[in-house]
């Protein structure tokens, strides 16, 4: 909400205090009450403004297109301009089926669990965990896979400004995990419930292909520190891909889908997080 005060209404205002004070304070006694009415409304003016959430960056092991085997990857570097009350979302990725995905290394930070999945057939598995960053990292964040998987494991860290960093961030809506081997890979779009969004439309699969085509209304791509159009990991094969869609209304969002370069069956995953 942004409250704006007119010039004429703010002229009005300020000469209706004016006559008030020159008939009851001398002038030096005006003057001082008159700065500590006009800082007040200024504060009260700029405290009410709305902010809006924001994307601030993407980091992750391996970087695109190169190798990186499990059980235990070193830690993600977070990336840079992160401030206290940031949500922080990691999507881990590991190519076999059934394989539990964990937090190895918190970093100093309390991580959740958004979702899970492994539905057998595609030899993959993911995990998409959140945390809101408490100001401070004790070591970079790391995820990992029981002993002796050694296939294909991938960290991508996503990161994203509140209004107030104040507030804390809960889980709104899971969408339904799915999996399609068909271009273009849709998913739908979840009806949020809470004002203040963030949405995050994740994409997992078992090659090294590349992605495009993005579309759905609403929804993009990370560009920074550049613009992600995937995660490849060249060890065993696998690749990642996400979009997001910032709301400042509960809303019901557009399908969302990309295509991919060699189609293979791919885990689709959508979770919105709230800010209050």
């Amino acid at each position: 909400m942004k409250i704006f005060i007119r010039p004429r209404e703010r002229f009005i205002f300020f000469t209706h205090i004016a006559s008030l004070l020159r008939s009851h304070f001398s002038f030096a006694k005006r003057t001082s009450i008159l700065r500590i009415v006009t800082c007040s409304v200024l504060f009260i003016v700029v405290s009410l403004v709305s902010y809006s959430q924001s994307f601030v960056g993407i980091a992750s092991v391996p970087t695109d297109n190169n190798a990186q085997a499990g059980p235990t990857p070193p830690g993600v570097v977070p990336p840079g301009g992160m401030l206290a009350g940031d949500l922080v979302i990691i999507y881990g990725q590991y190519r076999g089926n059934g394989i539990p995905i964990s937090i190895n290394q918190a970093g100093g930070q309390t991580w959740n669990t958004a979702t899970t999945y492994s539905p057998g057939g595609p030899s993959q598995s993911i995990a998409v965990f959140w945390c809101r960053y408490n100001g401070a990292w004790g070591a970079n964040p790391s995820i990992s896979v029981p002993a002796g998987n050694v296939s294909a494991i991938t960290t991508t860290m996503y990161v994203f400004r509140p209004t107030n960093p104040s507030n804390r961030w809960g889980v709104d809506v899971v969408g339904a995990n799915a999996n399609s081997a068909v271009n273009p890979f849709t998913i739908t779009g979840n009806t949020t419930t809470m004002p203040k969004t963030v949405t995050m439309a994740f994409w997992g699969t078992t090659t090294t292909s590349t992605w495009g085509g993005l579309a759905g209304a609403g929804w993009i791509k990370p560009t920074f520190p550049v613009a992600q159009t995937q995660i490849r990991n060249t060890t065993t094969g696998q690749s990642h891909t996400a979009a997001y869609n910032i709301q400042a209304s509960a809303a019901t969002l557009a399908n969302v889908s990309q295509n991919e370069s060699v189609v293979t069956t791919t885990l689709k995953s959508i979770v919105s997080w709230y800010e209050l």
